[in-house]
């Protein structure tokens, strides 16, 4: 915890990437050395663990019996599920807290450092002891972070203040890992079956990062992850909480449980309904949705006078607008929101073609295409795009690209590696539109 911390405070501003890689190789070179020492030492004679002592025991006559003899329970397999699901939940959570905080700001060390950092916090916390993890006072967080955790999403899209995001994220992200990683501790098993118990804890970890990263990117067209990881926490502390409920003064055991229970499932059911009714709800207001390992993008269509402007379409990327067309005929060569008379862009091209005539555009990033419609007949102009989604929306729902008389091209790929590898370009004007949401790449 303390390396991670260290990183963006001291490593990162001090050191180069090719500085950190040979730093980094020489010490995983060291510790491979040291792990094969440490191989070769336990080999020797004499190294060999010490057989458990026996304890002896009596009771009425009855003869000494080791106790070892005495077999501990083998773990169920429900139990090891149980445990794959506390450690996936978590893992889940973290990665899906992560991409929401550093969609709209450079994905910098500074801001996936933070929740990494509170996730390993709370498992250092709840395994060094039980008392450090009180049902009573981490299971009402809890209900208040799933709450904070549903007005956080709702914050995240309308663009509410950053340093009031952060704060309300992270917190309630440590909540929910000190739930799972305090459950998972509390069932630990006999040491017999540690090693199988901390292996299905990594194997969940390792489950919950192959979801975000690999499976949700392709089986889901906007960022679900972070309300099936919320519903999966209420699903778990009930499976953890079904025969743990508390003692109800006067009231016999089979109604208390009986209770107890109903008022879980309904727990359950009414959160995932309340995230299915606001997700449905988002989903009927856009005319497509689709995702990849760039992120989520939305085309939109804006009635006349919605959001006080005439209708249009909109092309959104996280929480920003990437390009809007107006809906009437002949709107594909007219140039709307960034890129309007007045703005920069506008005004420099304007100017360079007075004096200049027929231009070689370059743009980096493509998004709806708007900066065609200052392309005139004769120009030349090239944009340089690294999303193929972009590509695929901007002629098939936008007109801007294909209603340019211009001679196009779109180069697919990183555009600062692009311009490295091609031939000199001999460009007369070159923007850089690159935006992923509202930040700007870092390279």
């Amino acid at each position: 915890l303390l390396a991670l911390l260290s990183y963006p405070t001291l490593v990162e501003p001090r050191l180069t990437l090719h500085s950190q890689a040979v730093a980094w190789s020489w010490g995983f070179a060291a510790f491979a050395i040291a792990c094969a020492w440490a191989a070769w030492k336990s080999s020797e004679p004499g190294m060999e663990a010490n057989p458990e002592p026996a304890v002896e025991t009596k009771d009425a006559g009855l003869e000494s019996a080791p106790l070892a003899d005495a077999e501990p329970p083998v773990p169920s397999l429900a139990e090891r599920f149980l445990w794959i699901g506390l450690a996936a939940c978590a893992s889940v959570l973290l990665l899906a807290v992560t991409t929401y905080l550093t969609q709209n700001v450079a994905p910098i060390p500074l801001l996936w450092v933070v929740p990494l950092s509170l996730y390993l916090l709370s498992f250092i916390l709840c395994f060094e002891s039980d008392k450090l993890y009180p049902r009573w006072l981490f299971l009402p967080l809890l209900a208040a972070a799933l709450g904070l955790f549903s007005y956080g999403i709702n914050w995240y899209e309308n663009n509410t203040d950053i340093k009031r995001l952060i704060p309300a994220l992270c917190a309630s992200l440590f909540v929910c890992c000190m739930v799972c990683h305090g459950e998972l501790a509390k069932r630990r098993p006999h040491p017999k079956y540690l090693t199988q118990f901390y292996l299905m804890v990594s194997v969940g970890g390792a489950v919950g990062g192959l979801f975000v990263a690999f499976i949700s990117p392709r089986i889901f067209q906007d960022y679900l992850e972070l309300p099936i990881a919320l519903v999966g926490c209420v699903v778990l502390v009930t499976c953890v909480l079904w025969n743990k409920s508390p003692k109800v003064a006067g009231a016999p055991v089979e109604a208390r449980a009986m209770w107890i229970r109903a008022a879980l499932i309904l727990a359950v059911l009414g959160f995932a309904g309340y995230l299915g009714r606001a997700q449905a709800k988002k989903d009927r207001t856009y005319v497509r949705s689709a995702r990849n390992f760039y992120g989520v993008l939305h085309v939109r269509d804006d009635k006349d006078g919605e959001y006080g402007s005439p209708a249009e379409r909109v092309l959104v990327h996280g929480t920003i607008d990437h390009g809007t067309q107006l809906s009437r005929p002949g709107s594909e060569r007219i140039p709307t929101s960034y890129f309007g008379r007045g703005s920069g862009i506008s005004r420099a091209l304007h100017t360079l073609h007075e004096t200049r005539g027929h231009l070689r555009i370059g743009i980096l990033g493509l998004g709806a295409g708007v900066t065609a419609t200052l392309a005139n007949e004769g120009d030349t102009l090239h944009y340089y795009e690294i999303n193929p989604l972009i590509l695929d929306i901007a002629t098939h729902q936008f007109g801007f690209v294909n209603g340019c008389p211009a001679e196009k091209k779109v180069l697919m790929g990183d555009a600062r590696l692009l311009l490295e590898s091609i031939p000199s370009e001999q460009l007369d004007f070159l923007a850089m539109d690159a935006f992923s949401s509202e930040a700007i790449p870092v390279h």
